[in-house]
């Protein structure tokens, strides 16, 4: 079990750039698709990112989800449960779209497949998790902490009022949320893949 945690604990270290910066011309494509509401798998490589994929299906190429929560004329915010240490910002936060995009290789957008109801559900109940911490321990037992593949599901769960991630990974009898189990539920419909510039 303490491999399933060290491999969890660095699924929230993969994307945590620091800087903000102007979008790049490969990237306004991105900017100009998604919407408040969209679920973004991030792709990074490295150490973080080839741990964060071992821990999901061994072809998954997913090392983090965020979720777009607001689209403006020149800011896209977005929020996720981030890595554990203090200095990166641990729990649950926002920050914009490009400083999340720091560190990696390429972005799939999903779209949910909600209601304008449920959406507007899914959106409220991610902005009320904002604050929380960073759940370390990993587990579905705890609502006051949380990693980012949970986040997601509660949030999901809540806006359809049943469990949006019906198929969960057993991990020696604990019950995780893998990004695989995630990006497979099938509330989320599979959108474009978007190259990030470097």
């Amino acid at each position: 079990m303490p491999f399933v945690k060290l491999v969890f604990l660095f699924t929230g270290l993969v994307f945590s750039g620091a800087g903000t910066g102007a979008v790049s011309a490969p990237d306004r494509a991105l900017f100009a698709a998604v919407e408040a509401g969209d679920v973004l798998f991030l792709e990074a490589d490295g150490l973080w990112g080839d741990l964060a994929r071992s821990f999901s299906d061994p072809g998954s190429p997913y090392g983090h989800v965020i979720v777009v929560v607001s689209v403006a004329a020149r800011r896209i915010e977005v929020i996720d449960a981030g890595g554990p240490l203090p200095a990166q910002g641990a729990g649950v936060g926002r920050r914009s779209l490009d400083r999340a995009l720091k560190g990696g290789r390429a972005v799939t957008v999903y779209r949910p497949d909600l209601t304008p109801q449920e959406r507007q559900r899914f959106l409220a109940a991610l902005l009320a998790k904002e604050g929380l911490p960073f759940d370390r321990a990993f587990s579905l037992e705890t609502e006051g902490a949380l990693y980012c593949t949970e986040l997601v599901w509660r949030a999901l769960s809540e806006a359809l009022g049943a469990d949006a991630v019906p198929d969960k990974t057993d991990f020696a009898g604990e019950i995780a949320i893998t990004l695989s189990d995630l990006a497979e539920a099938p509330v989320l419909q599979k959108g474009v893949r978007y190259a990030l510039s470097p």
